[in-house]
């Protein structure tokens, strides 16, 4: 059987402030902050991880089309985690999205609904 789910890592997150950066999202951009996927905590910017799970052929596709397109958005396997909880996502960002989500929900005091299909 073929693996179809590849891991992309792990990236900080900081603030648009630079002005290259800012003329090319635009002027009226307005980036929502992160927003832990487990406390749904916002608090400083500074302390949060976005983890990228693995996706699936068919998703790896999508993603790439999308960014060939220059499309701007938070991609479906990309999720937050303040730093508190960042081992949770970490510990499964080779899992596909769904699955690690799933099991995070599960064994955390935070229950949500997963993402619908796509």
């Amino acid at each position: 059987m073929n693996d179809t789910r590849y891991s992309i890592g792990i990236t900080a997150w900081h603030p648009p402030t630079d002005p290259q950066t800012t003329r090319a999202l635009g002027h009226n951009c307005r980036m929502m902050p992160p927003n832990c996927l487990v406390c749904e905590s916002t608090g400083s910017a500074t302390e949060f991880t976005v983890v990228y799970f693995a996706v699936n052929a068919q998703e790896e596709a999508g993603l790439a089309a999308r960014a060939a397109a220059s499309w701007v958005g938070h991609p479906e396997n990309a999720y937050w985690f303040c730093a508190e909880h960042l081992h949770l996502g970490t510990d499964r960002e080779a899992m596909h999205w769904r699955e690690a989500v799933a099991e995070i929900m599960a064994i955390s005091t935070r229950r949500t609904r997963l993402p619908p299909q796509r």
